[in-house]
């Protein structure tokens, strides 16, 4: 595979690792969010009850793919891999998530330190750095203009909320 076809991510997500594996594994629930998924279905189960094997419609456009992937749940729930098994479009396809769970507002600014996400879902009250102490130092760091970042907050105060958007 050529570098044209390959590409690499980095998200930062302010939640617990078994919620990140939990969502991932919700097929069922990918059309909700993913607009050119049709249909989503698990076709086969590990033993401890993850999706093993699952068929995608997709359709965007004129594009209309029907795959199936293989997925492998790594032990510890912090990893899950997967490789194209068949597809009516394309040749190849394998991706991997990796989760790096961190504690806080500034372990989380130090991993963006290493390597700077894609984007951020962050919270607003973090432990040891809150999340706009934490956006504001992001943001000076080398690279740090280019996340895109979704603050999820209770704040409801105006005056809060812009001074978290300026």
């Amino acid at each position: 595979m050529s570098d044209a076809e390959r590409t690499r991510e980095s998200i930062v997500i302010a939640a617990p690792p078994e919620r990140i594996m939990a969502a991932i594994s919700a097929f069922d629930r990918y059309p909700e969010w993913v607009s050119a998924a049709c249909e989503v279905t698990v076709l086969e189960t590990t033993s401890d009850g993850r999706p093993r094997r699952v068929r995608f419609v997709l359709e965007e456009g004129f594009l209309r793919d029907t795959y199936e992937l293989e997925y492998r749940w790594a032990p510890g729930g912090r990893s899950v891999e997967w490789d194209l098994a068949a597809s009516t479009l394309q040749s190849t396809q394998h991706g991997r998530y990796d989760l790096t769970p961190t504690a806080d507002g500034a372990e989380a600014l130090a991993y963006c330190a290493g390597m700077m996400p894609d984007a951020v879902l962050l919270d607003w009250s973090m432990p040891v750095m809150d999340g706009l102490t934490f956006l504001r130092r992001l943001r000076a760091m080398p690279g740090g203009e280019r996340p895109k970042v979704l603050f999820c907050t209770i704040e409801t105060r105006a005056e809060r909320i812009a001074e978290a958007l300026s």
